[in-house]
């Protein structure tokens, strides 16, 4: 095999850097807070539902230590694609709005002693139990993530005017919080990374397929600050038009607009292109768990309009959007259950199949790693053709000498790893100059790639660690 076969491998990479998006905008002015979001995917199906007060709730179990417990102290309106308990986003009757949006570079710090809950019931528990970001913030210790797959930030605003980005960075929680009457909006990429490069591109122009782009736009709008004296659910519809991706299989889907102030939600989707609203005061969070469809054709107040929710529509639901996300090994009746009697085993479909492999990129000498690809690979086949398995490749310009990537929700299987410097920006590798690693510590030889064989790692356990040693064939 020669090695200029390796060159497929950057085209892929390049070619998919923006396949996660989504962008979040909080407006603020005297009268009126809003929190409002697209959300970009290859799917569109999903639920708004109720959620009542007073259910006693339990993390579905997603490795060792002690998942989390709770009741429900607030009733809350969320949106998901992966049943009740694991929303994308939502609002409690407090005013408590939540959102996330994908950050590839998330590292989750995992502890055997803190209670933990996945990625995206951390959403749901945050809508459960707190009226306010003071809350969030002080009680943000308490719990670890360990995720089913998304590798996410958290975008939240409050009642108070209150508004933060969490973020999962290196194994560490970090936040930015704004007060009251401060904008803030975030995408795809960190906030240091975005007020950076907005910093110093205020003037680029570009395509809103870019995170960083979509990120410049929304701080464009704050700046502007049209909205100070008039603001309204159409403003945020509005600026987050801007910023949609209309066209392709991959575009924004959902559009989500929440009314902190009046506690109202006003939401449309790309095959429903009618606005809806609905009105807390009209529901009671008591009794009944309730649901529409996102893509209703109804328009406008919904309030009235939502029906009993059932497991077997919920069933329905985890089973496409887990296949959709590669967890298809996952029983999706049996997550669908926990999501009602929250009665998950340690020897669940999700413990079972899957794992976490952790990837940490070194340099020979401690210098800069700059721009690096990373590839996973499975079956000597794909080695040979060099495919990464799904989602399986990363690149990034990594400012350190190390750097960390994380796989969440890997198939258990054998795989093979790659690791390659593009300090030239050719977009190939060149590996007579720059630095390249396999796993294993396997190198060139002969002008020839090793085999599947040699590099191969067993991924069985529930964390698999793997060191790459980036060196120069020099």
């Amino acid at each position: 095999m020669k090695t200029r076969k390796f060159i497929l491998i950057y085209f892929l990479i390049l070619g998919n850097q923006y396949s996660n998006a989504c962008s979040s905008i909080v407006l603020k002015n005297q009268h009126s807070i809003f929190l409002a979001k697209n959300f970009d995917w290859t799917y569109g199906n999903g639920y708004l539902l109720k959620n009542i007060r007073g259910v006693q709730k339990r993390a579905f179990i997603t490795g060792t230590g002690n998942a989390a417990n709770w009741t429900s102290k607030y009733g809350s309106v969320t949106f998901t694609q992966n049943g009740k308990e694991m929303p994308y986003g939502g609002m409690n009757e407090k005013g408590l709005a939540i959102e996330m949006l994908w950050l590839e570079y998330t590292e989750y710090y995992i502890n055997e002693i803190t209670p933990y809950l996945n990625e995206l019931e951390w959403i749901q528990y945050q809508l459960d139990n707190y009226a306010s970001i003071d809350e969030v913030i002080q009680n943000i210790n308490t719990l670890s993530i360990r995720p089913f797959k998304g590798k996410i930030h958290f975008i939240v605003a409050d009642a108070n005017g209150k508004s933060i980005v969490v973020e999962h960075i290196g194994g560490k929680i970090k936040y930015e919080m704004k007060e009251a009457n401060h904008c803030q909006a975030i995408t795809n990429f960190d906030i240091a990374a975005s007020s950076d490069w907005y910093f110093k591109n205020k003037t680029a122009t570009g395509s809103v397929a870019n995170p960083l782009y979509r990120y410049s736009l929304l701080q464009k709008d704050i700046a502007d600050n049209s909205f100070a004296n008039n603001l309204s659910a159409k403003t945020a519809l509005d600026i987050l038009d801007n910023v949609a991706i209309k066209k392709g299989n991959f575009k924004t889907y959902w559009t989500i607009v929440y009314d902190i102030t009046k506690k109202e939600i006003h939401f449309k989707s790309a095959d429903a292109k009618n606005v809806k609203r609905l009105a807390f005061a009209t529901l009671d969070f008591n009794t009944t768990k309730e649901a529409i469809d996102i893509n209703t054709p109804m328009k406008e107040d919904i309030s009235n309009s939502l029906i009993p929710y059932t497991v077997a529509m919920n069933t329905n639901l985890v089973s496409t959007s887990f296949k959709l996300l590669g967890l298809e090994r996952t029983d999706a009746v049996a997550i669908s259950k926990n999501q009602f009697d929250f009665a998950s085993t340690p020897d669940n479909s999700y413990t079972i199949n899957y794992v976490t492999l952790k990837i940490t990129v070194t340099t020979d000498d401690s210098s800069k790693l700059g721009k690096i690809g990373i590839v996973i690979m499975d079956g000597e086949e794909n080695f040979k053709k060099f495919l990464p398995f799904r989602d399986g490749f990363h690149q990034i310009s990594a400012a350190g000498s190390t750097y960390t990537w994380l796989y969440y929700g890997l198939p258990k299987n054998n795989y093979a790893i790659a690791v390659v410097q593009d300090e030239n920006n050719n977009k190939r590798p060149d590996f007579a100059t720059e630095k390249y690693a396999f796993s294993n510590g396997k190198r060139i030889s002969n002008g020839s790639l090793p085999s599947f064989e040699d590099c191969k790692v067993v991924m069985q356990e529930g964390v698999k660690e793997v060191e790459l040693l980036l060196q120069s064939e020099k």
